[in-house]
């Protein structure tokens, strides 16, 4: 009961703030407009990067949230990665600090500030947004532009579960929303890091969708690429990205054993569609409770097909892509 109360309270103080986002978006239909949710470790920066560099899409706005690191290093983070990217413009906004009922601990696998823990020498010449929260700011840029904004997950989804809470119009208002997250193979000792921080926002936001609104990809697509290929060719390249990026996946690498990209094959799925070579439409739901908490379930019996499944993507395709946007 504490919990609901203090969720209750929450979503009430949220709600309570002023709407200062004023402008519609340009309704132009040939670039993507898109809110990236990062909870911005090593694995994002290449994802936020990759998504600049391409000019494929259009990022509407940065909302961070907990997740790899306390949000406080997030925000830094994504500050870091915006000063290499040259992109000061994109607005960053702050959300969610921790899950909605569980404790939340940050981890030390991308390092203490969730970035490699090396000294960053560029000025930061941009500030973090905090006129408003960011599940308010994926709440008004949806209600503005209905049907044009892409929300892109790459961290827990407590931000995205907020905004459901607090506008029921929200979901039917986002075009597609592209998830990173969860385990599917039900052999898997543990449930993927993203679905096991926050298994109730898992559930608001699964419910929330129907006809395929989410395309996910899942973390057992066992779309591992050598730490020799990253080191030694994708590492070699010159450009300022490239350098930026050894030193945030450093720590990361010096104890993994093979290289997994999941956050930029992700929002790769939404820059080049074609690198999804199979896809699934399935009805899946949130576990909650019991020892499989923040592992999800299929139901066949369901006619109402919530999500697509990443099944099969183009790796050796991704891997010339990724090349082709940082070596320059």
């Amino acid at each position: 009961m504490a919990h609901s109360r203090k969720l209750i309270t929450f979503v009430f103080l949220v709600c309570s703030c002023e709407f200062l986002y004023a402008s519609n978006l340009n309704d132009s239909k040939e670039v993507p407009k898109v809110i990236i949710d990062t909870d911005a470790g090593g694995d994002d920066a290449m994802a936020l990067l990759l998504a600049i560099k391409t000019k494929k899409i259009d990022i509407v706005a940065i909302t961070c949230t907990y997740g790899n690191t306390d949000l406080k290093n997030v925000e830094l983070n994504v500050l870091k990665t915006l000063t290499i990217a040259n992109r000061t413009d994109i607005p960053v906004y702050a959300g969610a600090q921790g899950p909605l009922l569980k404790n939340y601990t940050a981890s030390d696998y991308f390092g203490k500030d969730g970035f490699g823990d090396f000294e960053f020498k560029h000025e930061i010449k941009i500030t973090v947004d905090r006129s408003k929260h960011a599940s308010l700011v994926m709440i008004d840029l949806a209600r503005r532009n209905p049907g044009v904004i892409n929300v892109v997950t790459l961290g827990p989804l407590t931000n995205v579960a907020l905004a459901i809470s607090m506008d029921p119009n929200f979901v039917k208002n986002i075009k597609k929303f592209y998830t990173m997250g969860a385990t599917l193979n039900d052999f898997e000792p543990e449930p993927e890091f993203n679905f096991q921080l926050d298994p109730e926002s898992d559930h608001i936001f699964l419910s929330s969708l129907e006809d395929q609104k989410c395309l996910i990809s899942p973390w057992d697509m066992n779309n591992t690429i050598s730490k020799e290929w990253r080191i030694g060719t994708l590492g070699n390249l010159s450009s300022k990205e490239m350098q930026f990026l050894n030193k945030v996946e450093d720590y990361e690498l010096n104890h993994a054993k093979v290289w997994f990209p999941a956050d930029s094959i992700a929002i790769s799925t939404l820059i080049w569609p074609e690198l999804v070579t199979l896809k699934n439409e399935i009805h899946l739901t949130a576990i909650t409770c019991s020892s499989r908490e923040g592992k999800v379930k299929f139901d066949d019996n369901s006619t109402n097909k919530n999500v697509e499944i990443v099944s099969k993507f183009d790796i050796e395709k991704f891997k010339s892509l990724l090349v082709r946007n940082f070596e320059s």
